[in-house]
């Protein structure tokens, strides 16, 4: 899989998304803005996990077991998480923001 040539990662210094863009929190947070094939522009904020997830897609177009892998690396016992991450998975499979590698 690999992130949508319509998706975009961003950091940002304060948080607007939570609260709909009514105030300006002096937090940090990660978004992902994308198009979906309705041609919508949607954005949502990214815990950590997804972040994680997005940007390493990002980096490098990948397969969930070669995900899994990876996120096996990173902590010492990434069992807990596997789920966690597979349904992650599909949820930006669902959204447009992952698609098949071409």
């Amino acid at each position: 899989m690999q992130l949508s040539d319509a998706a975009y990662l961003k950091s940002y210094e304060v948080d607007f998304l939570s609260s709909d863009f009514k105030q300006f929190d002096e937090n940090p947070m990660q978004a992902v803005i994308w198009r979906d094939s309705d041609f919508n522009i949607l954005q949502q904020c990214l815990s950590e996990l997804d972040f994680w997830l997005l940007s390493y897609i990002q980096e490098q177009p990948s397969s969930l077991e070669e995900v899994l892998s990876a996120l096996n690396t990173v902590v010492e016992d990434s069992t807990p998480l596997i789920p966690l991450l597979e349904n992650t998975w599909v949820n930006w499979i669902n959204a447009e923001v992952l698609y098949p590698k071409v």
